[in-house]
């Protein structure tokens, strides 16, 4: 490499960042990521008379194109078989750079420099942040019992695979509750592998009526909340699956009869006092009949 190259890539990493805030890309955790950069204010550029590099804040290199090829000797090992420059769009004043695999620690502001054969001084074109978040799976609620005939009842809620930790809501009823130190554990764990967490809450609530508890893992992030419910019947209740558990019904319809029956008695008794009686013949042999003209 020439000493004016030498001089050029020096320009650029010496050069001060003054970021145009073009705004944030999301990358999510395992996956690729395109992180823009563009320049505009020329025509048609000369593949071999331009450098390009993109760093950290803190000057780690991410990328370098130079002489028309990529240059990566000095690039960190963080990034190292994970980027990407599109050469062919270079000449249009595409800059653009796929970072794959995304990490945790891939999550700050990249700066796009450029420099052309004949400048004095690179340019810092752009800075782009980079956030890394990842979306957590659909919670699963399970719930037990402290003990046999306790009205404490324990919700445990578990969602895995997210990033970064999230905000873990519960709420009885659908209305949310804010539980008293104490009466919530929330436990988080981290793969070592991605960055990713698993995240555990478990409620303990005293449970005094049939309920609904719904737990909703919020990832800020990603704007994504995903929630998931549970029915709990209260032992206090008596469940009307159970035999006998219609007695009072049954009470109620005998009862009903009952009354149904000694109101038709009482009728019927009623009915025969009142009704009119006919003239009977008097018994014995001075009984006489006189009849009576119908004229």
């Amino acid at each position: 490499m020439s000493s004016v190259w030498i001089i050029l890539l020096l320009l650029v990493m010496l050069c001060p960042v003054m970021s145009t805030g073009s705004g944030c890309v999301l990358g999510i955790i395992r996956k690729s990521v395109i992180i823009p950069c563009e320049y505009r204010n020329e025509g048609v550029l000369e593949r071999n008379s331009i450098a390009v590099e993109w760093r950290t804040p803190d000057s780690l290199i991410v990328h370098s194109f130079l002489h028309g090829e990529d240059q990566l000797a000095n690039q960190d090992p963080q990034y190292k078989n994970r980027t990407k420059f599109f050469k062919t769009e270079v000449e249009h004043g595409d800059f653009s750079l796929k970072l794959s695999d995304i990490i945790p620690e891939d999550g700050t502001d990249y700066n796009c420099f450029f420099h052309k054969d004949g400048w004095s001084t690179s340019k810092h074109v752009d800075a782009i942040c980079l956030i890394v978040a990842d979306h957590y799976t659909e919670p699963f609620l399970s719930t037990s019992s402290h003990r046999e005939n306790s009205e404490e009842v324990s919700f445990t809620c578990t969602s895995s695979n997210g990033f970064p930790k999230p905000i873990v809501h519960w709420f009885i009823n659908k209305k949310e509750i804010f539980p008293e130190p104490g009466r919530e554990n929330i436990v988080f764990d981290k793969d070592p592998s991605t960055g990713s967490f698993t995240v555990t809450s478990i409620l303990t609530v005293n449970v005094t009526q049939d309920l609904t508890v719904t737990c909703a893992i919020e990832n800020e992030r990603l704007n994504e909340t995903r929630t998931s419910a549970a029915i709990y019947y209260s032992k206090q209740k008596p469940d009307n699956s159970q035999p006998g558990s219609n007695t009072g019904v049954i009470i109620g319809v005998c009862v009903a009869l009952a009354i149904g029956t000694l109101g038709i008695v009482v009728f019927l008794i009623y009915r025969c006092r009142n009704m009119p009686r006919r003239q009977q013949p008097q018994d014995g042999p001075e009984a006489t009949y006189t009849a009576v003209s119908t004229s």
